[in-house]
């Protein structure tokens, strides 16, 4: 075996693993939409523990090497969240939603804050409601 047929070989092993670790593999890019899961508590004296889900929309602004969200801006917020700041986060891979800034900014309330929702079904009709599509 030559080492230009060698060379040929591994080129194409590669353009084949590449192709498939891209399509299995999400990958997050800055300016997509996102819509991150945050777990709330307090301790009270009186009353005991309490704790609840949020489902806040942001636009994703850090991202590492692997394709993995850093960061994330709110609306209304000028520091962005970070990773620690999140239990869990979806992030719109397939750009079913065409203009994440806009539909991020409608979905702030009266005070120009982000909306937090604590039902993820009401976020995301409220999100398809902004977007423009299908319910």
């Amino acid at each position: 075996m030559s080492i230009a047929s060698t060379i040929t070989a591994l080129e194409r092993a590669n353009a084949t693993y590449r192709a498939a670790h891209a399509a299995t593999t999400p990958m997050a890019k800055r300016g997509m939409f996102a819509l991150v899961e945050r777990r709330n508590s307090y301790l009270s004296l009186r009353d005991g523990h309490h704790a609840w889900t949020t489902f806040t929309p942001a636009v994703v602004s850090s991202v590492d090497r692997a394709g993995i969200v850093k960061a994330v801006c709110l609306v209304g917020q000028d520091w962005p969240l970070q990773r620690r700041d999140w239990q869990q986060i979806s992030v719109d891979n397939g750009r079913q939603v065409a203009d994440p800034a806009a539909v991020v900014a409608a979905l702030a309330d009266e005070n120009g804050r982000a909306i937090e929702y604590r039902n993820p079904g009401e976020a995301l009709a409220a999100i398809k409601a902004a977007a423009g599509l299908a319910p």
